[in-house]
């Protein structure tokens, strides 16, 4: 299976552009790190501010309902912090980050609701018993929004439960300048929010230029194929997987035979035509187990996931027997010269048998490809297997 968190990888994508599901993505892992970031600090915020309000306004409440309402507002933010720990754990938030992402929001959501009963309670009381619950809410709105400002949805779902029964108190109040309070109020919601759309617009430019710069450090700028680096994250994920999975992972060391003619006889920009053709007659071939990373010159290694250690060797024939028909057919490297031609020689390691890293794997697979360059004109087929260890 391909990672969704490679998607910008892919040699489909250019180095410049990113698909919309991939900045999607990245965007929704960015908001669920936000809110795993802010939990402790709306944690220490909201129990502060409860603890205050329940201080300060037990002569106009029963202080057992108040104390048992900051035990619900306790409790809230605890499990909130257990979500946002478990979140937190490596790798688990990158495999379900729409589900995490929920789960956050739902969180932040109930810390926000935990505030609905203050209106319920105080406003029937005395003028400045309601001013005093108006400020605190206000400012419990205020550092929501401060924490939350780059999530919209998750800003509306914390500060809607108390901010609409406290703008419907104010609304009604008896008192002129409370009422003239709950307007304000309103008004003060209202650019709040705005406040938000226009950061979490801000938010997703950033996204989309961290991701931008992070695919272009990533992909070959001549073939857009993955490169060095693209090809160690691809080969590391895939190891991975293959160890989840217990399937094989093969890796094909690839080096094109008279490539040097070409750049000798029609020049390097023959040359590089040639690459970016052949790079795209490639993925024409690629299959969504399979990937291939250019090196640098004319070096290149194809990565072939799911393969079953029953039949590894025939999988293998055939993925060889595709990436072959990129070099069947010549090259329109120039104008005015004759097409270009050129061949391949692969050397093969596969994972577990051959290696158990990157680096093992690269190794094992560029020594089979050079023995098999140096039989060249003798060998039976243009790949072959590493030789540490035989095939089953």
């Amino acid at each position: 299976m391909t990672d969704p968190t490679l998607q910008s990888l892919r040699p489909e994508d250019s180095a410049s552009s990113l698909p919309p599901d991939a900045v999607d993505l990245s965007m929704t892992i960015d908001r669920a790190r936000l809110l795993l970031d802010r939990a402790p600090l709306v944690f220490l915020g909201a129990i502060t501010a409860a603890v205050g309000m329940a201080s300060v306004l037990q002569a106009h409440q029963s202080p057992e309902a108040l104390w048992a309402w900051v035990m619900v507002v306790l409790g809230v933010h605890l499990l909130r912090l257990a979500v946002s720990h478990r979140a937190s754990q490596k790798g688990v938030l990158e495999r379900a980050p729409q589900r995490w992402l929920f789960r956050l929001r739902l969180s932040v959501f109930a810390a926000g609701a935990v505030w609905a009963p203050i209106p319920l309670w105080l406003y029937p009381a005395a003028a400045p018993a309601q001013w005093f619950a108006t400020l605190v809410l206000s400012a419990v709105a205020g550092a929501g929004m401060a924490t939350l400002a780059m999530d919209t949805a998750s800003a509306m779902l914390f500060i809607l439960p108390f901010a609409v029964p406290v703008i419907a108190r104010l609304v009604l109040a008896d008192l002129p300048l409370l009422q003239m309070a709950g307007v304000l109020s309103a008004f003060y919601a209202i650019y709040l929010f705005s406040a938000s759309w226009q950061m979490q617009k801000m938010f997703r430019e950033l996204t989309l230029l961290r991701a931008q710069a992070a695919n272009q450090a990533r992909v070959d700028h001549l073939t857009g194929l993955p490169n060095r680096v693209g090809l160690r994250l691809d080969l590391e994920r895939a190891l991975a997987r293959s160890q989840r999975a217990g399937s094989v992972v093969a890796v094909g060391y690839i080096d094109l035979d008279d490539f040097k003619q070409v750049n000798d006889r029609h020049g390097h920009a023959a040359g590089d035509a040639l690459l970016q053709q052949l790079a795209q007659r490639w993925r024409q071939e690629l299959r969504a187990s399979e990937s291939i990373a250019r090196l640098g010159g004319d070096e290149f290694v194809i990565l072939i996931e799911d393969l079953d250690a029953e039949v590894r060797q025939a999988q293998i024939e055939a993925v060889a027997m595709r990436i072959h028909r990129a070099v069947e057919a010549p090259f329109a490297v120039t104008g005015t010269h004759a097409p270009a031609r050129v061949g391949m020689t692969m050397g093969v390691a596969c994972f577990p048998d051959h290696g158990e890293t990157p680096d093992m794997l690269l190794r094992q697979a560029d020594a089979a490809m050079y023995q098999s360059k140096q039989r060249k004109t003798t060998r039976a087929q243009w790949w072959q297997f590493s030789e540490r260890s035989e095939p089953t």
